[in-house]
This record gives structure tokens, sequence and C-alpha cells, in this order.
């Protein structure tokens, strides 16, 4: 259980594991933490139910201490299971502080005028992202292109997790009203 522990980033094992079970999309990290987490956490439950047991001669401690080591090994499974479906088949919204400075990011390039709308999902460990900009005027749709690709090409090399990125720009010619 250590060795797997020690498996996730410092840094984010600092915020707990709880935290970092809700953020993470490493699902083999996940799963073997929590495969390595549910028996021993049965150990403790069935010595403290067969010390109880010894301790006052009812059996009654060691069924409870049973019953209590299934239950444990029943939400492992259905946490796994939910974190599994959520990341892999759904999708989820990446973390607010990554699609922050994707957009302050995307703002700060003198080809963008503005961003209309930033969409980024996490998948797995991959990020999802589908950008609307409104971009400055080039002199051809070869231009406009180019441009579109140097984006992407920038904003992949600064946020290495961007594996799929769909763009589209925005244009605008009588003041707020976009085309």
């Amino acid at each position: 259980m250590r060795a797997s522990i020690h498996t996730i980033e410092p840094k984010r094992r600092a915020h707990g594991l709880l935290r970092w079970f809700r953020e993470s999309g490493r699902l083999a990290v996940m799963l073997a933490v929590g495969e390595n987490l549910a028996p021993v956490t049965g150990v403790f439950i069935s010595m403290a139910a067969l010390i109880a047991s010894m301790l006052t001669g009812n059996p009654i401690f060691d069924a409870v201490g049973s019953i209590g080591v299934g239950v444990v090994l029943m939400i492992t499974a259905l946490f796994s299971m939910r974190e599994i479906i959520k990341s892999l088949l759904v999708g989820e919204s990446a973390h607010e502080h990554t699609r922050k400075a994707m957009n302050t990011w995307l703002e700060q390039r003198a080809e963008v005028r503005r961003v209309v709308n930033l969409v980024v999902l996490k998948w797995a460990d991959d990020l999802v992202v589908a950008i609307q900009a409104e971009l400055a005027i080039t002199d051809s749709a070869a231009e406009l292109v180019r441009t579109i690709d140097r984006i992407e090409r920038d904003l992949k090399a600064k946020f290495p997790a961007a594996r799929w990125i769909y763009f589209e720009p925005e244009l605008r010619e009588h003041g707020d009203h976009p085309l």
C-alpha cells in the first residue's frame, strides 16, 4: 500500500488522498491504492472484532467484523466503479484552475482578440479543449488556418495534457453581433 501511495506526486498527496481520488485521472494508480487500502482496512477491522470477541467471549463481534470487512470491500468496489465510469465513459470538466490558465493564456495571444467560449473536459489523463474565439483579421483563409494551427500547437506545448483541440474562429462585423 505504501508503494502505491508513493506513486502519487508528493504535491498532490499533500492535499489528502480523498481530494486526490476526486481530482485524479490516473485510474491505474487510483485502483492500485484502493485495492491495497481496502484489505489493510479489512485486516484492522478483523483484528478489532477478533480481540473484542476474545475479551468478551461473545462471538457476535466476530460476525460484525466479517460484515464490516464486506462493507469496506463493497464501498471500495462501488467507489472505483463510479470513478471509472465518470472518468472514462462520461468525461468531466477539467479543474477550474486549468480552464482559467488556458483562458488567460489565450487572451494574452496577439492573434486572439476575444475568447468567446472555452470548454475544457478531462478524459482520463487527457484534456479535450473546445475554443471559440474572435481572431485578428487575416488577409486570407490560408493565413487563418496557419494562425489556428499555431495557436493549437503552442497550446499543446504549454498544456501537454491537451490531447484534442477544437478551434472555432468567430467573426464580429456589426458591434457585438457575431456572424
